[in-house]
Parts: C-alpha cells; structure tokens; sequence
C-alpha cells in the first residue's frame, strides 16, 4: 500500500472515523498516527500517540516529534530487514560452498581413482608386451611366432589408443586444440574406423555395416577429429555387443546439416547410466573394465561442442544403443 498522511483527532468523542478504533473503547480522546514507511514510501504499520487525560491540543510540533519517531522506527525496521536479507544469502552462500565443495571432492576422488586406474592399464600391456617378446625371441616355432607378433600388435594398438585418448583429453581440458576444416571422402573414413575398431569385437559373429547415402560423398569438417569421435563411437558399440551388429549411417538433415549415427544392438544402458554416460572418468557400477577409462565419450561430447553438433543418445537395457550426431555443413558454428 501507499503512504498516506499523518491522521489527527483533536476530540476522539465525537469523531466517527475514530469510533472504530479500538482506542475509543478504551476512553481516550486524542489520536495521532503517523505512517511507517519503507525506503520505496509504502506505509507498512501506523505508529500511534493516544491521549486520554490531557486537554492539550495537538499541533505540528506533535505531528513532528511523531514523524522523526516513525522516520527512526522505519530504519530500525529496514535494518533488521537487511540483515535478515543479508543472513539468508551468506546462509545460501554457505549452501553453495558446501555443494561446490563436495562436488570438488568428488572430483577430486574420480581423479585419484582414474590415475591409478591409468598406471594399472599401462602396467598391464607393458608385461603383457614383455611376455611376448620374451616368447618371441625363445620360441623357434614360426605359426607361434607369428602368433606371438599379432599378440604384440594387438597390445601395441590398445596402448597407443590409450596413450591418444589421454593426449586428446589434456588438449580439451586445456583449450589448446584446434579445428582444421577440410572436405573429407567420408564412406572411406568410416571404412578406415571400422577396420580399426574392428579387432575390439568379441567374436566374428558381430557385424559391421556402413550406409551412407549418395548425395553425401564428402562433408566439410576436420578429418583428424571425426575420426576421434568415430572410433570413440565405435569402440563403445562393439564392446557392449557380444552378438547381432553394428551400423554406421550417414546421410543428409536438410541443407544445413548432415546426420552421422553408430546403432548397436547390444546390452544397452539404463536410464541412470544414460544420463551419466558423457561425464568424465564414469564408469557403470560393476563394470568389469570393458568400457575403458571414463573418458572416450566424454571426449566426444567435447569435441562435438566444439563442432557445433548435436549429440544425442537412445538407449534400454537388452535393447541396444543408437549416438545420433547432427554436423553443421558451416563452420561457422563452429566453437
């Protein structure tokens, strides 16, 4: 409500505004009030002066004596507002520290557990590679020879691939990759992906097919990081695929963007996993170390940021997994 101005009775008696009043029960026969107003000059009480012995009659010295008093009572009021005000932000701050906080220690773990989960998967192909050197130089049969050099290739694959992993997430944490745009044979570059991702299959009863439609021969966009994005995907789909297939499909989204999606028909995620699964370091509960180290697919949510595309993910349990990628034909939305 507004302000309003200050009101005066000199004879309550026979006043019919002050009639009623709980004041005229009680006998009293002068009535000053002065509004207590905000510092936006809304009244937010009434501060009173009742007089039930004296005949004096009240004047402007009354109404200012009153008026200062209400002034004060106002910044009183104001202050003890502000303070309120001021208690409930740094209690909301104190809230905000506390959750920055335990999500900094959270972090904090997930790093510490990621370490020594990276020094474990190194150790693990270099004695794996020791070992067959050691079989290699000792063996003098050539089918097992041969079979001792394709062990050494595979375990030299599975290091590189997480060495590349690890540089290409040190480069988007700390900003210093960049974009390279390049128009790219894009049925060749995924052919070359599925021959690499190739060996990460179970078994040969998995199958891989390629679809990409005719009018879609080449795209613009940097070669170096679809291919990152691509094997990422890739080697996601043909780990959590013991039996069926894989497909890669590409095609055109209108005239401003190309469409990119790498379907399985694997064990397929959860909704909690799914809403999970771009993060950092994640890992499923009771994963037995098939999904590598927690950053593949954070790396392609990363790298598809920074290419201006849309990442998307469907999924259920038993029912497989589909990662749908919407590409700008134009760079310039590009990050």
């Amino acid at each position: 409500m507004r302000a309003v101005s200050p009101l005066l009775i000199q004879n309550a008696r026979a006043s019919a505004e002050f009639a009623d009043m709980p004041g005229a029960r009680l006998g009293f026969t002068r009535y000053l009030g002065v509004p207590i107003c905000n510092p936006q000059g809304d009244a937010i009480g009434t501060l009173c002066f009742l007089d039930s012995r004296s005949d004096d009659v009240l004047g402007e010295e009354d109404i200012r004596f009153l008026s200062l008093l209400a002034m004060r009572v106002s910044a009183e009021v104001e202050r003890e507002r502000s303070v309120q005000a001021r208690v409930e932000e740094v209690s909301r701050m104190a809230e905000r520290l506390a959750e920055a906080n335990a999500r900094l220690e959270a972090t904090v773990e997930q790093r510490r557990r990621f370490v020594a989960m990276i020094l474990h998967d190194l150790r693990q192909p270099l004695t794996g590679l020791q070992t067959l050197l050691y079989l290699l130089q000792n063996d003098p049969d050539p089918v097992q020879q041969a079979a001792y050099g394709q062990g050494l290739q595979n375990r030299i694959q599975a290091l590189s691939r997480l060495l590349d992993g690890l540089l290409q997430y040190s480069e988007i944490e700390a900003g210093c990759f960049r974009l390279r745009r390049e128009s790219v044979p894009l049925t060749a570059l995924i052919q070359e992906c599925i021959e690499i991702a190739a060996p990460l299959a179970p078994n040969d009863a998995v199958q891989v097919a390629c679809e990409v439609d005719s009018d879609l021969e080449t795209v613009p966009t940097d070669r170096d990081k679809l291919t990152h994005i691509l094997l990422n995907l890739l080697s996601n789909a043909l780990k959590f695929t013991p039996q069926g297939s894989v497909r890669v499909r590409a095609c055109r989204n209108g005239t401003e963007r190309w469409l990119l999606e790498v379907a399985d028909t694997g064990i397929g995620m959860n909704e909690a996993v799914q809403e999970r699964a771009f993060e950092e370091f994640y890992r499923a509960e009771g994963d037995t170390g098939r999904s590598g180290h927690g950053l593949g697919l954070a790396i392609v949510r990363q790298l598809c940021l920074a290419m201006g595309a849309e990442l998307s993910l469907e999924s259920a349990p038993g029912a497989g997994t589909r990662y749908t990628i919407l590409f700008p034909f134009n760079a310039e939305a590009w990050r």
